[in-house]
């Protein structure tokens, strides 16, 4: 049996300071109802002989997620330098000439196939790029940035058996 889909977990993630938050926690309940008095929440003893769960409704209460630590260069979407080093205004607009790289991918769009023409001008809004992305570390957070990157499985202690 697959699990729950994660539609009213996700809203209590998303929500979680929100004034919608206790309707979502609600939700969650009333999906608990119905799944737990037709199929049950799982358990199953794994490889490394411990017992785990993928019930989302139960882990949706450990509020607790996952954040990484990233240290990163930000180059200019413009012009490539480093945003220190630019003279661009991040959010602000710029022409920009399309060219493409060595993998074929455009300067404009980033994909490998599209209509921009190399060589011509096209309105681009300036942003940050981070390059060279390297995790730092992973801490365990009560509020990480990206509101999914929680817990989505769990072993159990099931006691003596």
């Amino acid at each position: 049996m697959a699990d729950l889909p994660l539609h009213p977990v996700a809203a209590l993630n998303y929500l979680e300071d929100h004034a919608l938050a206790d309707a979502a926690h609600r939700a969650i309940h009333r999906a608990a109802f119905m799944r737990r008095g037709l199929y049950g929440c799982p358990i199953v003893l794994g490889d490394d002989d411990e017992f785990w769960t993928k019930c989302s409704i139960s882990i949706s209460h450990l509020r607790i997620g996952m954040s990484a630590g990233l240290i990163s260069d930000f180059e200019c979407s413009i012009c490539g330098l480093l945003v220190e080093d630019c003279d661009h205004i991040m959010g602000e607009i710029y022409d920009k000439i399309a060219s493409r790289d060595d993998d074929g991918t455009c300067s404009i769009c980033e994909a490998t196939e599209c209509e921009h023409e190399i060589g011509k001008a096209y309105l681009t809004a300036a942003y940050a790029n981070a390059r060279n992305a390297m995790a730092e570390e992973v801490s365990m957070v009560a509020r990480p940035r990206y509101p999914q990157a929680r817990i989505v499985e769990r072993s159990i202690d099931l006691g003596r058996v």
